[in-house]
């Protein structure tokens, strides 16, 4: 039976965990065109990214698919900036969950 959880949706929520969410996903993807247009809209996308994270309304976005070759022929999906952000955020402030029956999660 589930007690106790930390890591509450007001800390999903919060404005600067998002920021340095978006920071962290866009690390290492900052001359991408994609990249820049999220960026041009950021503080838009954030709100609304906030409010769906908010009214549990969130949706991911569509993944692109492009064929590599190298070292093997692949199709690799990739989620655009709002699924990668949301993502990282989801990730940062993970619920933790005690249990009443003492017993170690694994």
């Amino acid at each position: 039976m589930i007690t106790h959880v930390t890591g509450t949706l007001q800390d999903v929520c919060n404005w600067d965990n998002l920021y340095e969410a978006y920071r962290a996903a866009a690390r290492g993807k900052r001359g991408r065109e994609s990249t820049a247009l999220f960026e041009y809209r950021l503080e838009e996308y954030l709100v609304q990214i906030q409010q769906d994270l908010a009214y549990e309304s969130y949706r991911p976005g569509k993944y692109t698919s492009f064929v590599i070759k190298e070292p093997k022929r692949r199709v690799i999906s990739a989620a655009g900036m709002q699924p990668r952000t949301t993502g990282r955020q989801m990730r940062s402030v993970r619920p933790t969950w005690r249990s009443t029956s003492g017993l170690p999660r694994k």
